[in-house]
């Protein structure tokens, strides 16, 4: 299995230029959306997203239900599949949200690959905002998907570091909720490893761990490339 860490919404005390004033969301529901997070499908480009929420209805969206909807969709379109799942959302130190996706990566191989190559590393978080009765089961910020995409709609929303080490994708999250690491809205344009100055903060054998943690390359000149060209058509879920 490999993990991505990935930053959904920057500094929310922070907009970017120039970002749709409907896309920024406050940390106070940043904070509800992390909550119930865990569980949630990582997809690629939403695909299957829309036609699940429209089968299961908006007001009882749950992260197995919607796994439980694209994996009988992508029984038909195998692209539409989910292709990971959220095991943990958090807010950072700076007040961003961020995610740990987990990533069969002996299934979905050329997705992985694209993903660690720097081609597509932008995500997109889907989320449903409160509008119904309390009895319902979606009566708060709740996250529907995460999205692997090339042209993210929040600027910064981007993979930041991968690893199938558990521990250190545990220590680079800890960096980041202590503030050793914050968001930015140009993160997607910048080197986003800043290994060195964690390891100079970390106990040896915690600096071990991530010295020898392969690095995550995405600063590198990206090509037009579409990851759909790359996708497993045989992996359903």
């Amino acid at each position: 299995m490999k993990y991505y860490i990935a930053c959904l919404h920057v500094n929310p005390n922070n907009p970017p230029k120039n970002q749709p004033r409907g896309l920024w969301i406050s940390k106070e529901n940043l904070t509800k959306i992390a909550a119930r997070a865990p569980g949630a499908p990582f997809t690629y480009n939403h695909r299957g997203v829309h036609e699940a929420v429209a089968i299961i209805g908006k007001n009882h969206i749950t992260p197995a239900a919607m796994h439980r909807t694209l994996a009988k969709i992508a029984e038909r379109d195998p692209s539409k599949a989910a292709i990971g799942s959220v095991t943990e959302a958090f807010i950072g130190h700076d007040g961003a949200l961020w995610c740990i996706l987990i990533v069969d990566d002996t299934l979905y191989v050329s997705i992985t690959a694209i993903i660690d190559a720097g081609i597509t590393t932008g995500v997109s978080l889907t989320h449903i905002e409160p509008n119904g009765p309390k009895k319902q089961i979606n009566d708060d910020w709740t996250a529907v998907e995460v999205a692997l995409t090339n042209d993210p709609a929040r600027k910064g929303a981007n993979i930041t570091f991968a690893s199938h080490d558990l521990q250190a994708v545990t220590l680079y999250a800890n960096a980041i909720k202590e503030g050793r690491i914050n968001s930015s809205p140009t993160m997607a344009d910048e080197p986003t490893d800043d290994i060195a100055s964690i390891l100079n903060s970390l106990a040896p054998a915690s600096k071990l761990i991530l010295e020898v943690t392969p690095k995550f390359i995405s600063n590198q000149t990206k090509p037009n490339i579409d990851p759909s060209h790359f996708i497993d058509p045989s992996h359903s879920s």
